[in-house]
């Protein structure tokens, strides 16, 4: 049997009862009173890490505090990060810190430090004009703790300036803020100008978005100019396609063309061609490869040089023989020797009139001879400047480990050191 059991409750149990709720509301209102503030969060633990040289953990430690903080305190962290990343060695993790930077929200102190991260991205691209303009901007306004940074950068830069390529475009840019109209014999003078500065270098510079626009519009012209001057055919349509990239150019469609034909006229192109390479020896294999991607390029543009082959071996001698062999047959410039040593023969060699490229860096104090000025140059085809180049690409990326696997011998083990020399 089941009972109902009920409960009527009596005038001290409701008073009892009120009370309670009263004392539950005051508790809940009580907690509800205050209202929370948000804080920014605290950057001392990266500060630290930064002071001693914990770049990457600086940077991660300012990521986070970032994505937590509000939208103002946000973008002068983003900053601290792309700073530190640079520090690191690791360009391409600022970058992507960059790209979450508000600039609407950083206070002039804040642009300058982030003048310096674009500045520090500038040289490391190797473009000293643009990182020279963003330094400028930033010298009035650097705050105290990062005026060491800035100096730092500022030497960095001078040396990048005092490079032979970087003096030409320094002179380059002189002569594009003078031109306000098209000035035939200036445009030549541009040209010139620009003679000793790589196809590659033109190339990279003239695309650089934050480069004044007349000065990339000349580069650009420079790199195309070159690429017209043996087989003409095909100047028109490359000087249209240059002024759709520059339509603001102070040169027209004709004026460029005009600036072609003129710097033609003056052009010599060897009308003979010697190529000194190993063709038996230790080095008769790389001298193969090499002689057969002249050949592919002349077959493809011959123009009107006749190109030679001068044959070498282990035979020291061998290369300066092939090289008075090639005056005696009236070669109007040399390529090669392969071999460091031959290289530096050649050069000690007196009396020497005629240009040359070689295959292999020059002595570091070599001065041409008078009337050889910037037509005596080196190309560089080592195994160590080929290992550090991919040591340095790798490291850009952002890489962080590698395995390097090497003989052992006194080669390897510098092709070791060139690689750790760039990646580490």
């Amino acid at each position: 049997m089941r009972h109902a059991c009920t409960h009527t409750p009596t005038r001290s149990t409701r008073q009892l009862f009120a009370a309670a709720l009263c004392f539950a509301l005051a508790l809940l209102l009580g907690a509800c009173g205050a209202p929370t503030v948000r804080t920014e969060p605290d950057s001392g633990d990266a500060r630290s890490d930064f002071s001693q040289g914990r770049y990457e953990q600086a940077a991660l430690d300012w990521q986070r505090q970032a994505a937590q903080a509000d939208a103002d305190s946000a973008a002068a962290l983003w900053v601290n990060a792309a700073d530190a990343w640079m520090l690191a060695g690791r360009p391409n993790e600022a970058r992507n810190a960059l790209g979450w930077v508000d600039k609407a929200r950083l206070g002039r102190a804040d642009m300058a430090r982030l003048d310096l991260v674009l500045a520090d991205l500038a040289l490391w691209s190797e473009r000293p004009d643009e990182a020279e303009a963003l330094l400028q901007q930033a010298a009035a306004a650097v705050p105290p703790g990062s005026r060491g940074r800035y100096e730092k950068l500022y030497d960095r830069l001078v040396e990048q300036l005092s490079a032979p390529a970087s003096q030409d475009i320094a002179r380059a840019a002189q002569l594009s803020e003078g031109m306000r109209y098209y000035d035939p014999q200036a445009a030549v003078e541009m040209m010139k100008a620009l003679e000793s500065v790589s196809s590659a270098e033109l190339a990279v510079r003239a695309a650089n978005p934050r480069a004044e626009r007349q000065l990339t519009g000349w580069l650009d012209l420079a790199w195309v100019i070159r690429g017209q001057l043996v087989e003409p055919e095909g100047v028109d349509g490359a000087v249209g396609a240059w002024k759709q990239r520059h339509p603001y150019h102070v040169l027209n469609e004709s004026q460029a063309l005009d600036t072609w034909l003129r710097y033609r006229q003056g052009f010599q192109p060897p009308r003979r061609v010697a190529v000194i390479l190993p063709a038996s020896g230790r080095l008769q294999a790389a001298g193969d490869a090499i002689r057969d991607g002249f050949l592919s390029a002349y077959a493809a543009r011959p123009g009107r040089a006749e190109l030679l082959f001068f044959p070498t071996d282990d035979d020291p001698q061998s290369p300066i023989d092939a090289y008075f062999g090639a005056l005696d047959a009236g070669a109007d410039w040399i390529i090669g020797p392969l071999r460091q040593e031959s290289v530096e023969a050649i050069l000690g060699l007196a009396g020497m009139t005629t240009p040359m490229l070689a295959l292999n860096d020059l002595p570091a104090d070599y001065a041409a001879p008078p009337g050889l000025e910037g037509r005596v140059l080196g190309l560089s085809l080592s195994q160590d400047a080929e290992a550090g180049a991919v040591a340095g690409q790798a490291a850009a990326q952002g890489f962080e480990n590698a395995l390097v696997l090497a003989p052992e011998s006194e080669w390897g083990e510098r092709m070791v050191r060139s690689f750790e020399d760039e990646f580490l």
